[in-house]
């Protein structure tokens, strides 16, 4: 990659290990184009809180965090008025279903700079991981490039089960109280069938929503939207409740084994439950090389 940058030192630490060690952090908002070295592509996601069910759905225009998605806009204005050669022949951003009001925004703001875009939403679990989690993308393609986008079919064929990412030796302090866990499992009954409950594992079995009364308690086939905050959880084959791990949160987004840890486990729940799903990212970013490579 030409670089990468980021406002979170810890997010830093984990990109510049395990990635590349061109990344760095850098605020945005203090970012000129000069910051920015050539590349034929710009990714770019802006925070979701103010867009998301889980937050408090400011909205684009309100909401301060949100809003940084008009400073990659000025990045880019600053490159056309002056190093119109460096601009990247596409660009593309990634956020929440939240975003889908705002769509209309971002396609009159890329049309500004020359883009013309291509969308769509993704939901994670039809690419190869027990997670739903739907996820907006949207491309621009420089009116320079005559040629369509097209982007990878999802497959909703099959959806792999949240027992495929679980770990089977787990250190126990991941495991809560039984006073907790009783909570837990009462929260979880009380909410089987709606819409926002988390996904508990019983004894490896699995049972969806059409078959509430599977003996040994419930689970779910997927597990919903991975947060920053741990609130996922499973029980386990002796029925004790336990969090869901780093390394299960890391499976959960298609991070391939060998992607290390090296922040605290609050960090990396953090960046996991923030992270684009590794198997779409990729399928899109191949899509993208063969695009450019066929112009």
């Amino acid at each position: 990659d030409a670089g990468a940058w980021d406002f979170d030192k810890y997010a830093v630490a984990s990109y510049g290990h395990n990635v590349s060690p061109k990344v760095k952090q850098a605020d945005i908002t203090q970012m000129t184009y000069q910051d920015m070295p050539y590349a034929d592509v710009w990714t770019f996601g802006f925070p979701c809180q103010d867009l998301s069910v889980a937050g408090k759905q400011a909205g684009l225009f309100e909401g301060k965090r949100s809003g940084l998605f008009f400073e990659v806009m000025r990045l880019l204005d600053e490159t056309i008025e002056n190093d119109i050669d460096s601009l990247p022949s596409i660009i593309m951003a990634e956020n929440v279903k939240g975003l889908k009001p705002y769509l209309g925004v971002l396609e009159e703001e890329y049309k500004k700079r020359g883009y013309k875009m291509y969308l769509t939403l993704y939901n994670s679990k039809y690419w190869g991981v027990p997670q739903n989690r739907e996820r907006y993308f949207v491309v621009g393609v420089h009116e320079s490039i005559d040629k369509e986008f097209i982007f990878p079919e999802q497959q909703e064929s099959y959806v792999p089960r949240l027992s495929t990412i679980l770990e089977s030796e787990v250190d126990e302090k991941y495991y809560i109280s039984d006073e907790k866990a009783s909570k837990v499992i009462e929260q979880a009954n009380q909410k089987i069938g709606l819409k926002q409950t988390h996904g508990v594992i019983v004894k490896g079995d699995i049972m969806t929503r059409n078959n509430p009364q599977r003996q040994h308690g419930f689970s779910r086939e997927t597990c919903f939207t991975l947060r920053t905050a741990v609130q996922h959880g499973c029980i386990d084959n002796d029925l004790r409740v336990r969090k869901l791990t780093p390394t299960e949160y890391k499976r959960l987004q298609g991070f391939p084994e060998t992607f290390e840890l090296v922040v605290s486990d609050s960090q990396a729940y953090k960046q996991f439950g923030n992270a684009v799903t590794v198997n779409v990212s990729r399928a899109i970013a191949e899509r993208i090389k063969m695009f450019l490579l066929s112009l």
